[in-house]
């Protein structure tokens, strides 16, 4: 089933330390009923967001470890001498993470509509949910990267952070719903109500449809840069 192509396709990034590879889903099953036909691309759109959702923290991670390369280098020691503040450097960090995650977000959505037919919804609602997501991936990879020394150190920890949130946020079921205790766990996670959001937004969202769900990544964009200026300003003060 798709979620069996999910959680294959998750094993294998983390296998390759965060290296990007191809998502296939190859077991899609000719319908015969419009209805069929439309829950079964629901589904691939289901299991393509959480895995893209997914992605989008290992991208954002790699781009963010150039920090580590220049740290070890000298440069960002050097510019952090400068009257140039941190959260102004970190702040063209984050901008560098958080186009290139857009980029490739924004052509994984384009593939989703070209090969396998999803439609996603209002182009103004999923526009929101990419800068969103970007921005939590983004403001993730910069946590994660404040806190380690070596890329070695930040590809294993980045790896361990990525697989839990996925696995509490919902990203390999192939469903944003849930009940019971999983359902409470998802709803606190920076990317489970990013699911949501996308489900609902498949379903015929409006923005204001996915709005409840929109709060808490943002909240979660914003600590995350935060707390990461702050462990790099204790860094270099």
């Amino acid at each position: 089933g798709h979620e069996d192509v999910a959680q294959a396709a998750a094993a294998r990034f983390v296998q390759d330390g965060g290296v990007s590879t191809a998502l296939v889903l190859s077991d899609r099953q000719p319908q015969t009923e419009d209805g069929e036909a439309e829950e079964q691309t629901n589904m691939i759109g289901l299991v393509l967001a959480g895995m893209m959702v997914f992605f989008m923290f290992f991208g954002a991670s790699n781009v963010a470890r150039t920090i580590l390369t220049e740290d070890q280098d000298g440069t960002l020691p050097r510019m952090l001498t400068t009257p140039t503040s941190a959260t102004t450097i970190l702040g063209g960090k984050f901008a560098s993470v958080f186009l290139t995650v857009t980029v490739q977000t924004i052509v994984l959505i384009v593939a989703g509509r070209l090969i396998f037919g999803i439609d996603w919804g209002s182009p103004g609602v999923i526009a929101v949910l990419i800068l969103i997501a970007a921005a939590v991936a983004s403001g993730l990879g910069l946590l994660v990267i404040s806190v380690v020394r070596t890329p070695g150190q930040a590809g294993a920890i980045g790896a361990g952070v990525y697989l839990v949130l996925a696995l509490l946020g919902g990203n390999f079921t192939g469903t944003a719903t849930s009940t019971g205790t999983y359902a409470t766990i998802q709803g606190f996670t920076p990317n489970g109500p990013l699911l949501r959001a996308f489900d609902e937004a498949m379903r015929g969202g409006s923005l204001a449809d996915v709005a409840g769900d929109l709060w808490l990544p943002i909240v979660f964009a914003v600590v995350f840069f935060v707390v990461a200026v702050w462990r790099f300003r204790r860094r270099y003060a």
